[in-house]
């Protein structure tokens, strides 16, 4: 009984986070995963379509950098993980980081040194 019960809230509270995530993201179009890359799953399964996984930006930069037709791209996590922007610009990346507050958008703490470290490109939590 319990686990019906928990499980229905699961799907109920994921379905909600899918119908509300592209409104947080303000329907920017991009990357809709399984789970984010900063998740649990996200970080243990393999990188494919379905998991960016940690290693995303160093596996697409062959493409990402050059066929890109979007500065920002979204990401909606359908099962676990947090709604993010990623920004590949950087004058666009210094006017999101200007507006932070007005706009209640941070960038994760444990997203900055990987970031650094992989790519220019940088994720921003909405």
């Amino acid at each position: 009984m319990w686990i019906v019960l928990i499980s229905f809230s699961f799907v109920l509270y994921r379905a909600y986070r899918v119908i509300t995530g592209p409104k947080a993201v303000s329907y920017i179009p991009g990357l809709r995963p399984l789970f984010a890359p900063i998740t649990l799953f996200g970080e243990t399964l393999p990188t494919s379509t379905w998991n960016p996984g940690l290693t995303r930006p160093w596996e697409w930069r062959k493409f990402s950098y050059f066929n890109h037709t979007r500065e920002v791209l979204s990401m909606v996590p359908l099962l676990s993980g947090q709604s993010c922007l990623y920004v590949g610009s950087l004058p666009v990346m210094k006017q999101l980081l200007s507006t932070e507050g007005e706009m209640r958008m941070r960038k994760p703490e444990q997203l900055t040194a990987a970031v650094y470290m992989t790519t220019s490109w940088t994720a921003f939590s909405c």
